[in-house]
């Protein structure tokens, strides 16, 4: 029989015999039976979450009965860490898990919740960063890995109740055998399968309500905003006594005045939002097969009316051993989601007068609540017939995999997966919804389709020969992934019944896209590690990656790591101190890489634009270029050293993790603005280095455990210093304009340069070949009349064109009939790095691009 400390049943504990294939599972009393047994043999026993134990079989003895304590550490749990798994004790990188039990206890719609609180994770409002962020251009979110395979769907088309558990990588040791793709941090999740014995029937349910704190925001009420607005006229001078509030409040204002006190805002927080979840599982397993299936439905509802989500999920599973050599399996997920969306009004309530009704009289929503035609009622987007947004998405992951025992300790692994995805949105929406006044209605639809596909190849080899362990792996892998979409949208649709349905019936604006997207990849990896008497452990590995968006000649890059482990605990001096029950010192270095660009980037882009003659009456299409072909675009680059202290007292009811780190990427992708002159507008480049550096600290302890109550407490810190070291192209040159004769010191700390260019007809004719291609400029060019274009770079880093009008339309004066430019940079550099200066300044948009062209 098979136990805990406190007396109760272990079901489901693995009872094998050492050396052998031969074994069983205690059923739920504890019990086991296991044939074979000879003198002299030992038992190994095992539980999940339990520290493992080998007890000897003596001569003549038939009943074998264990006690298993629990591992509060998890030294003996399986982690998973790339390709592979290994046991927690074992492992030499920064690894982070979160279990089963602990998803469970945080009912939430999205796995992110159960990352809040992990150490060295940040969540960036809906991303997820892993030790800060790295590149500038190319993207910062972590590769997802379920069931050995990469994922890249969201986490939100995972069910959180068929999790097993996550792992999460985050130094470059760990993520170095994922090579490009692991780059940004990598999250693991393994999904539960079914387990060996009778067939459960398990159901899982919860209900919430949403229910919002207001917290600092506390709005006026009809009394306070009187008085408000009485003392904002009286300080302009338009108010002088309760006789002028005629100029300070609307005529619907005055007539509600003493009748009406309406609180906008706590109508709308104060809405109830339920939530409700539904998981139905059934599974069974035996010594050759095993299925499950499961199913979870979820909702989120909106303080909106005609707003929330919807969530399906389908699972099943199945597995067989076909041979005792040969197991192939079938894992399938399939996601369905309903998403009718409604525009955030929260600035829209906020700015509602408590001295306006939100509805009539006869009940019906007051759609003009200060009689003004501009200022809408924020509820009239709650009618479907007024505004309507809808999303259907269909996910569906497909996982072929066999496993194949080649010798003694020698596996192979192969694993196909093919994931298809289609997406759909519409929205409708006409003059009666807020913030629109136009008389022409809107109708929009896109559809999105995805195929996706990756096979890896796994061949793994482990033996333990005395006091030597070995690991070894090996694996080929192949992805691709490729998108199909087009879209629609148009004004004035016929019927607004017809909402996005009949897009063939819109009479104005009527605009179609399409777009087609292929990417791939190979990799090469391998790895190995060894450990000597379980105390001192190395690991290394590589990976050689060949991503199709970077430049030819420069699509394939290594990335190597290594790590060390010693674990303290396990030297014969601190063996013998039972206070101690784990301490390890792990230190490790690697490189990995970034490719997270999009497809084709390097070949450059088109962009079509419109030219128009005489006067804007006649409008001729055209391409001109946009981005710059990138012939030698390379790898953006990381290395990270690691160096952390695993530790655990009394038991494991203290223990925890310390880490320091410090991250380096250069060389990174970054999309850099060009001058004008240069024929086009951006183009990607390798500049520019970054680095993270930071303290993880992570703390749990057990103060109470009995029999009937468990009380942990967890405590986590996080630090990192997040740096822009460099953004420029360091093999530019220095400046070698002339330099300012100014001696005025006030204005020579801000010089301005300016280099100007004239062309006539005669000029305009040779450099035709250079201009974009459908624009008015070249087409006067090339038609021999005379044309003048002048380009002005303005080199200050707070000069901007001195008049109103050059202010808004981005041009400097020069005057009348002149058409300029203006950029703004730093004056050591000469043109080709200004705009990439401007662009870096802490701003979404990019210098004033507008540019004007007369032919005479």
């Amino acid at each position: 029989m098979v136990e805990d400390t406190h007396g109760a049943a272990v079901a489901g504990a693995s009872v094998v015999i050492k050396g052998s294939s031969r074994g069983t599972l205690t059923d739920n009393a504890g019990h086991y039976a296991l044939e074979g047994v000879e003198d002299g043999d030992l038992l190994e026993i095992s539980f999940l979450g339990m520290l493992p134990q080998t007890v000897k079989v003596g001569a003549g003895r038939t009943s074998v009965d264990v006690v298993l304590s629990e591992d509060m550490i998890g030294l003996e749990d399986v982690v998973v860490t790339g390709y592979t798994t290994m046991k927690r004790k074992d492992i030499t990188g920064s690894v982070s898990s979160i279990s089963a039990d602990r998803i469970e206890r945080i009912p939430a719609y999205n796995i992110t919740t159960a990352l809040t609180g992990i150490a060295g994770i940040r969540m960036d409002g809906g991303s997820i960063r892993i030790r800060g962020t790295r590149s500038r251009n190319a993207s910062n979110d972590p590769l997802i890995v379920l069931d050995g395979i990469p994922y890249d769907e969201t986490l939100a088309s995972i069910n959180p109740g068929d999790i097993e558990s996550i792992d999460v990588l985050k130094d470059a040791s760990s993520t170095a055998i994922y090579g490009a793709r692991g780059a940004n941090g990598v999250i693991l999740i393994t999904t539960k399968q079914a387990r060996q014995g009778k067939t459960t029937v398990t159901y899982d349910g919860f209900v919430g309500a949403g229910v919002n704190n207001w917290g600092s925001l506390d709005v006026m009420d009809a009394d306070e905003y009187i008085a408000f607005q009485r003392e904002a006229s009286r300080a302009a001078g338009t108010w002088h006594s309760e006789a002028d509030d005629a100029k300070a409040f609307f005529g619907i204002e005055l007539a509600n005045m003493g009748k009406v006190d309406n609180d906008w805002m706590g109508k709308y927080f104060n809405k109830k939002r339920l939530w409700t979840s539904h998981s139905l599982t059934i599974s069974a397993a035996t010594d050759k097969s095993a299925y499950k299936i499961a199913f979870n439905y979820k909702n989120e509802d909106s303080r909106y009316k005609n707003a929330g989500h919807d969530h399906f999920y389908l699972t099943a599973d199945l597995s067989h051993k076909v041979l005792p050599f040969l197991k192939v399996g079938l894992s399938s997920r399939a996601y369905y989601i309903v998403k009718n969306d409604k525009p955030d009004m929260f600035n829209q309530f906020l700015h509602m007068s408590p001295l306006t009704q939100t509805r009539n009289e006869d009940g019906s929503y007051n759609v003009y609540p200060f009689g003004d035609p501009f200022v809408k009622n924020p509820y009239m987007n709650e009618s479907d017939d007024v505004y309507k947004d809808k999303t259907e998405e269909w996910k569906l992951f497909l996982r072929f995999f066999a496993q194949i025992d080649l010798a003694k300790g020698l596996t192979f692994n192969t694993n196909f997966a093919y994931s298809p995805a289609f997406s759909s949105r519409g929205y409708y929406y006409d003059n009666r919804s807020v913030s629109y006044t136009d008389e022409r209605n809107v109708a929009f639809m896109h559809n999105n389709r995805k195929a996706d596909w990756v096979w890896n190849n796994v061949l793994s080899y482990k033996r333990q020969f005395d006091r030597h362990n070995i690991d070894l792996t090996a694996v080929y892998e192949m992805q691709n992934r490729q998108t199909v979409n087009a879209s629609m949208s148009g004004k004035d649709q016929e019927s607004p019944a017809y909402l996005w349905y009949n897009m063939g019936r819109l009479t104005d604006s009527k605009s179609l896209s399409s777009g087609f997207v292929r990417s791939q990849m190979v990799s090469v990896v391998g790895r190995v590690q060894y450990s000597y008497d379980d105390r001192y452990i190395v690991t290394a590995s590589f990976r050689e990656d060949g991503a199709s968006q970077l430049s030819p000649g420069h699509k394939w890059a290594f990335f190597p790591s290594g790590a060390i482990a010693w674990r303290i605990s396990e030297e014969p001096f601190l063996k013998d101190v039972e206070w101690i029950s784990n301490l390890k010192l792990r230190a490790s270095y690697g490189m990995t890489g970034n490719y997270s660009i999009a497809a084709y980037a390097t070949a450059g882009t088109l962009h079509g634009k419109y030219a128009n003659f005489n006067g804007g009456e006649l409008h001729r299409p055209g391409l001109e270029p946009e981005t710059r072909p990138t012939p030698d675009l390379e790898w953006e680059r990381n290395k990270m050293l690691d160096i952390g202290l695993d530790f655990g007292f009394l038991k494991g009811r203290i223990h925890g993790t310390i880490d320091y780190y410090d991250s380096k990427s250069y060389d990174l992708l970054y999309l850099k603005v060009l001058p004008y002159t240069s024929g086009f507008n951006r183009a990607w480049t390798n500049i520019g280095d970054t680095r993270n550096r930071g303290w993880e600290v992570s703390l749990s302890t057990v103060p109470v455990e009995t029999k009937d109550f468990h009380l942990g407490v967890n405590l986590s810190y996080y630090r990192n210093k997040e740096e822009l070291i460099r953004l420029q192209d360091p093999k530019m040159k220095e400046e070698t304009w002339p330099r300012s004769t100014d001696r005025n010191p006030a204005r020579s700390r801000s010089p301005t340069w300016t280099a100007t260019a004239r062309s006539t007809a005669t000029t305009a004719r040779s450099s035709a070949r250079h201009a974009p291609t459908g624009s008015a400029a070249c087409r006067s060019m090339r038609s021999g009349r005379t044309s003048t274009f002048r380009s002005t770079y303005t080199a200050s880093s707070a000069r901007w064109p001195t008049t109103a009008a050059a202010r808004a339309n981005g041009r400097t004066s020069s005057g009348a009939g002149t058409p300029t430019r203006s950029t703004t940079g730093h004056p050591k550099n000469p043109p080709t790095d200004i705009h990439a200066r401007s662009k870096d300044s802490r701003s979404n948009t990019s210098t004033p691009r507008a540019t004007t062209r007369t032919a005479t």
